[in-house]
């Protein structure tokens, strides 16, 4: 559109090279279809590929991974695109680098000893560390990587601010299933090594304390959300779990609210867009942090509201994001709202280490305001 090149998308619907195909100077294509398509694609001799939101082939052994990687290794020049190279740990990184420069980044064995802390347990290779971080960030720097910060490139863009609110709400429900997290994470750490590794039970059990947190704070969310209303304009308000996204549809409905969820075709999500953006009457938009995270612009709002947490800053900056973008002169302010005493106190301090390491790596210099506030 901007370039002024003929470019053709392939979708579902393409199944042969014709005369018009070849005339194209650009291809764009969706990931998840890549592998129906690849056959025809690899007949056309491309001399570049771009790799959008390249962190999302970061997992060598997810089939989409494998795809993008077996189709590129023919093409002469990669580039790889993302504001979110790292999630949660230098790992995760590892093999975009092994695409993009095998002669630095090659051995997977010394990139894990080396920056990630790699360690034999009981389990096999522990690669969750984070060590000679700013060795690694100079590395990054000296090879592929070339880094431009909003500040850098967006000069008139307003700062953006994080506002933690403490939620002080009945516990009695929540405390239940806390302490039954507690008994059962003593008991499989007692347990042999062939019994231990099953972190997806684990990872359920957690999940389950963190829907009760969110449970048990819903109704002063819901409140404090009908007061903010009163004074402010459009609120963008991000959760996880289907079951809260439909409560605030029906507790918010005299604000004619709207939502993105997983599911939603995109003739659907883009009509809940439109009309955040340009209808007066709709003053709320609730979305799904993954259905939501990435590639919709939502600036008819200077307010983000967090129901629930994830577990990785780069999920809630996409999700910040969604407001804080070029075209607007005005501050965006992101709540956080934690109940206190409970788990996600805990993950918003992980999020937070998290966030440190991501910035020595990236060498980001952009201080984003953050204060904690009372209800």
């Amino acid at each position: 559109k901007w370039a002024g090149l003929n470019s053709t998308i392939i979708d579902t619907n393409f199944t042969h090279v014709d005369t018009n195909f070849i005339k194209s100077n650009i291809y764009i294509i969706n990931y998840d279809i890549l592998k129906k398509k690849k056959e025809i694609l690899e007949k056309m001799n491309f001399k570049i590929v771009i790799i959008d939101e390249c962190h999302y082939i970061k997992n060598p052994k997810a089939q989409r991974s494998k795809e993008v990687l077996d189709f590129v290794k023919k093409i002469p020049y990669i580039l790889s695109l993302t504001g979110t190279p790292i999630l949660n740990r230098p790992i995760e990184i590892y093999n975009i680098l092994k695409l993009l420069s095998p002669e630095n980044f090659g051995n997977y064995w010394d990139f894990a000893k080396r920056y990630c802390g790699a360690y034999k347990n009981r389990w096999g290779l522990d690669v969750t560390g984070a060590t000679n971080i700013e060795e690694l960030s100079y590395k990054l720097r000296s090879t592929v990587m070339l880094r431009r910060e909003k500040k850098d490139v967006l000069t008139e863009l307003p700062e953006k601010t994080r506002v933690v609110v403490p939620l002080i709400v009945d516990l009695k429900r929540y405390k239940k299933v806390e302490d039954d997290l507690k008994r059962y994470l003593i008991e499989i750490k007692n347990r042999t090594e062939k019994q231990a590794n099953i972190t997806v039970e684990q990872l359920a059990k957690i999940e389950y304390c963190k829907q009760e947190a969110v449970i048990a704070k819903i109704s002063a969310f819901i409140e404090w959300v009908q007061d903010f209303m009163e004074v402010n304009g459009k609120l963008v308000i991000f959760a996880h779990h289907t079951e809260f996204v439909d409560k605030l549809m029906v507790e918010l409905k005299s604000y004619s609210p709207v939502k993105i969820v997983g599911g939603m075709d995109i003739k659907n999500k883009q009509k809940s867009i439109d009309s955040f953006q340009n209808d007066i009457d709709t003053k709320i938009i609730v979305c799904s942090m993954k259905a939501a995270g990435v590639g919709i612009t939502l600036t008819a709002s200077s307010y983000v509201a967090f129901l629930e947490l994830g577990w990785t800053p780069g999920d809630h900056d996409q999700c910040e994001d969604r407001c804080h973008r070029i075209g607007i002169n005005h501050n965006v302010t992101c709540y956080y709202f934690l109940c206190v005493n409970t788990i996600e106190e805990t993950i918003y301090n992980l999020i937070q280490t998290k966030r440190k390491i991501f910035k020595t790596l990236m060498q980001d210099n952009n201080e984003i305001k953050e204060n904690t506030t009372s209800i």
